[in-house]
Order: C-alpha cells, then structure tokens, then sequence
C-alpha cells in the first residue's frame, strides 16, 4: 500500500512538472510568433531540455513499474474489463 502511495505521489510530481513546463514554454511561443518572430529553438536551454526529457522517461518508468506490480485477475481479461481501464483515455 505504501509503495503504491510513492509511485502514486511521484507521479503526480513529475506529471505536473511536465504540465506546467510544457505550458509555460507553449505560452512563451505563442507571444514570441505573435510579436512577428520566425524562427525559435525548441528549448530554450540545455537544462529545459533535460528537465522534460528525464521527466518524460521517469513518468514512463513509474508506468511500467506500475504496470508490472498489478496482478491479472485472469489469463485473458474481457473486452469489457479492459475498456473500464482505457474509458479515461
């Protein structure tokens, strides 16, 4: 239970890094195009970049632990039960 609490939290941290970086770097190109800029580098640094990669990588990391941790009720689920999961997406 408590190992699901981490994963859960660390996810949760890495997601809203993700969500609040992605939004600020799509929020600062808008209003460089608007101004009558052409050209602009995806990132503006080297350590933007890190940052968004490696929380990329760790949120994919934690899916796939996730993921493997989870016990299968049967062999083969039912279309029904999987699409319970999936509804979300």
């Amino acid at each position: 239970m408590k190992q699901a609490r981490v994963l859960a939290a660390a996810s949760l941290v890495c997601a809203l890094y993700l969500c609040v970086a992605l939004t600020v770097l799509g929020l600062d190109k808008f209003h460089y195009v608007m101004a009558g800029g052409r050209k602009f580098a995806t990132f503006p640094d080297w350590k933007t970049q890190l940052g968004i990669g490696s929380s990329y990588l760790l949120l994919n990391l934690l899916y796939l632990i996730w993921f493997l941790r989870t016990k299968q009720p049967q062999p083969y689920p039912r279309f029904i039960s999987l699409f319970k999961w999936t509804a979300v997406f």
